[in-house]
């Protein structure tokens, strides 16, 4: 019985990850970017007294979209950045990501905030396999999630722009 269950699990898997990796085969040559993620986040901060203080991070996660066969459906991904906070206030934050999709097609960005922005600026800065040449970008916004690990993060963020194939 017990394997019987186990062959089924894994058809049903296979199955899923067919249908997924057909989908993302059919991609538009353009469309908009509409998807949540979720991202654990590490990050390291050196204050210098009260007003003044940098930090990095890494961060790993995955993103669903609400239509399938879009961009961004289904892939995982992974940033790394840094930033300066002065006097409780973001001053700037770059960063790259790659997004990783079921084949293994990736996608790159470079992200940027300033003070007074309300997301962070995702450019497309390549690709590969059916993301070569890929042009575009997103904005992202973070609503951060109390972590129930001390010194870790939790965020939920929600992505939005356009792309444009070759």
């Amino acid at each position: 019985m017990k394997s019987t269950f186990s062959g089924i699990l894994l058809a049903m898997g296979a199955a899923l990850s067919i249908s997924a990796v057909a989908a993302q085969s059919t991609l538009p040559k353009e469309g908009d970017v509409v998807c949540s993620g979720v991202f654990h986040v590490m990050s390291n901060n050196v204050s210098m007294g009260e007003d003044v203080s940098q930090y990095s991070y890494q961060a790993v996660g995955g993103l669903l979209t609400e239509k399938e066969e879009t961009l961004l459906d289904r892939m995982s991904g992974r940033c790394v950045g840094s930033g300066r906070v002065v006097k409780g206030t973001l001053e700037t934050e770059t960063g790259m990501c790659e997004f990783i999709d079921l084949t293994g097609d990736k996608l790159f960005t470079t992200t940027s905030s300033t003070k007074g922005d309300i997301g962070t600026k995702h450019t497309l800065a390549g690709g590969t396999g059916k993301y070569t040449g890929i042009t575009g970008g997103w904005t992202s916004v973070r609503r951060s999630l109390r972590s129930p690990i001390e010194g870790q993060g939790i965020v939920v963020i929600t992505y939005k722009g356009s792309y444009k194939l070759p």
